[in-house]
């Protein structure tokens, strides 16, 4: 299985632009902190407890790599409920810290390819520890 991570970089393509770019930049950087500072407070919830409340079962939890679940910071859980069949090549857009693209990759096994994005390179950081860690 491969899996790659990359950061999306955006480029503005609306006349407000300034605008557009500061609610990005002050996104970026809300997910950046919660990668960077974990015991800080967060607009919004952050890590292994909030992966619990969204159905991330305890055992998957705890074979993944502390680095990538200790910044979870995710909105559902897709990863656990989708049907993803091996071999298949996945695009985890908005990966933070990788708990998805790590399930994603066990499922669809050695033959595979997914394809971690994020906007964050505080978050794609630990998604590359994760990453390695887990023997992606």
């Amino acid at each position: 299985m491969e899996l790659e991570v990359q950061q999306v970089t955006d480029k503005p393509m609306v006349t407000r632009q300034n605008s557009r770019r500061q609610v990005q930049e002050q996104v970026r950087d809300a997910y950046s902190a919660a990668a960077e500072r974990l015991r800080d407070n967060h607009p919004f919830p952050v890590g292994r407890e909030l992966a619990l409340g969204l159905g991330y079962p305890k055992k998957i939890l705890d074979s993944l790599p502390a680095v990538s679940v200790e910044a979870m910071a995710g909105v559902s859980n897709v990863s656990i409920f989708a049907e993803i069949p091996p071999g298949s090549t996945v695009l985890d857009r908005g990966c933070g810290a990788g708990v998805d693209s790590m399930i994603a990759a066990r499922k669809t096994g050695p033959s595979s390819k997914v394809l971690a994005v994020d906007f964050s390179p505080a978050m794609l950081a630990r998604a590359r520890r994760g990453a390695a860690e887990s023997g992606a």
